[in-house]
């Protein structure tokens, strides 16, 4: 997945011509150029530059951040699998602030990659061992707030998504209380040039669909993690499409199996 540099600057929160004159002056990245001209920065580019921004708010200067760049730190995890466990670890022990050092240190990865490799694989693990009985309802949501935390903050880090950017309502199935799924599609929605509007759970809907009608998305996007029936997702389809939207797209694992037919504009995603 390509990168333009305003989306770069959002999510790092490093102004354009800082960018720019990083690349010029210390060749730290080489994007490569579209046909029109623009820069379109590569995970490895972001995660360079994310490792760059590091150092520097740890107080290196920028000729110590250069020479540091391309040297692992001696303590750093060595893998995304290393730094997952070791951050499970320290919030089992209750300890956010180790637990947020080593996602700061140990790893320079997109959101995307952060999203897929390390927050919803961490999710899905805390969840299985709640389900095992090794986890207290207390640890699995101290887990689940940290993990929260910082996908809001990746949300809020790209401002929602472009100010002028294609429409995207994101809301949880009505009586499904599981939002981080959400919080995730919505960092995706934005990183991919929509502007999100993001309803969480326990949305009325009434309310849902009152703000379909007055902001008319071009897609509402809809997250099912506990089962339903089939009827009535249908149900809930129908009365979607009839306020308005360009297309709707239901995903999660508590959509059913069997039973869901196909519709104009509507799209089943497990």
């Amino acid at each position: 997945m390509g990168y333009q540099i305003k989306t770069i600057a959002s999510m790092l929160g490093i102004p354009r011509n800082t960018l720019l004159a990083w690349e010029r002056r210390h060749s730290v990245v080489q994007p490569a150029r579209l046909a029109n001209g623009y820069r379109e920065y590569s995970e490895s580019d972001l995660g360079r530059l994310r490792a760059l921004k590091n150092l520097l708010d740890n107080g290196h200067r920028l000729s110590e951040a250069l020479s540091l760049l391309d040297q692992p730190e001696p303590d750093a995890p060595d893998s995304i699998l290393e730094v997952r466990d070791q951050v499970l670890e320290a919030l089992l022990q209750i300890d956010r602030e180790r637990a947020t050092q080593l996602i700061m240190r140990g790893i320079s990865l997109s959101y995307n990659r952060q999203l897929d490799a390390l927050y919803f694989p961490l999710l899905e693990e805390v969840g299985q061992q709640w389900a095992n009985g090794r986890l207290s309802v207390a640890q699995e949501h101290f887990i689940s707030n940290f993990c929260r935390e910082k996908i809001t903050a990746m949300l809020l880090s790209l401002g929602h998504g472009p100010e002028h950017g294609p429409r995207v309502l994101c809301a949880v199935y009505p009586g499904d209380p599981h939002d981080i799924p959400l919080l995730g599609v919505s960092v995706k929605m934005a990183l991919s040039g929509y502007r999100v509007l993001f309803l969480g759970a326990n949305t009325p809907i009434d309310a849902l669909l009152e703000m379909i009608q007055e902001h008319r998305p071009q897609k509402v996007c809809i997250s099912v993690t506990l089962p339903v029936s089939s009827s009535a997702v249908l149900l809930f389809a129908r009365s979607l499409l009839a306020s308005g939207p360009g297309e709707v797209v239901f995903g999660g694992a508590g959509l059913p199996e069997n039973g869901l037919v196909d519709m104009p504009r509507v799209t089943w995603a497990r």
